[in-house]
């Protein structure tokens, strides 16, 4: 390889280095916007000082538990207290609605570790949260974008903060 070919890959790959640091100065690094936007809104929801709530989990996923969605979930102190399914049955904790690793998705601060992993891991996730507390309310998660049936969905709805 000549000096002049040498040199030209040099400059090329200083340039490609270049435009990926201006990139990341004017955008910041991909993903790092929807993590901003839900630590912000995991400081409002820490700041609101909810500690019993009920709320309604809908689950979508291709799970042998669809047809029994959504589940009302009563937490305190970040603890289940109850899961009862859409036909009004207990939901025990290895029912496959709790233990399919769904666990996390039943009180609040489970699901903004659960929405972070994803943000982390996930090839596509989109999230949107209560605008006055600050907690998730849908989460939209495709963790492999070319793969059949690995798509996830969460909706929480029926918010109710407990005395």
């Amino acid at each position: 390889m000549s000096k002049r070919s040498v040199y030209t890959v040099l400059i090329v790959l200083a340039v490609l280095v270049l435009a990926a640091l201006i990139y990341v100065l004017a955008f910041g690094m991909p993903g790092s916007a929807q993590a901003r936007q839900l630590d912000a809104n995991l400081q409002k929801w820490q700041a609101q000082n909810v500690s019993h709530y009920r709320m309604k989990v809908n689950i979508g996923c291709f799970c042998p538990f669809f047809d029994r969605m959504p589940v009302s979930v009563e937490v305190q102190d970040g603890q289940v207290l109850s899961v009862t399914d859409s036909q009004g049955q207990p939901v025990a904790a290895d029912d496959p609605i709790r233990s399919f690793g769904n666990e996390p998705l039943m009180t609040i601060d489970g699901l903004f570790a659960y929405t972070r992993e994803a943000l982390q891991t996930a090839d596509k996730t989109e999230v949107t949260f209560d605008p006055a507390l600050g907690f998730p309310v849908s989460l939209n998660i495709d963790r492999i974008e070319m793969a059949m049936d690995d798509e996830m969905s969460v909706l929480i709805s029926e918010f109710e903060v407990l005395p």
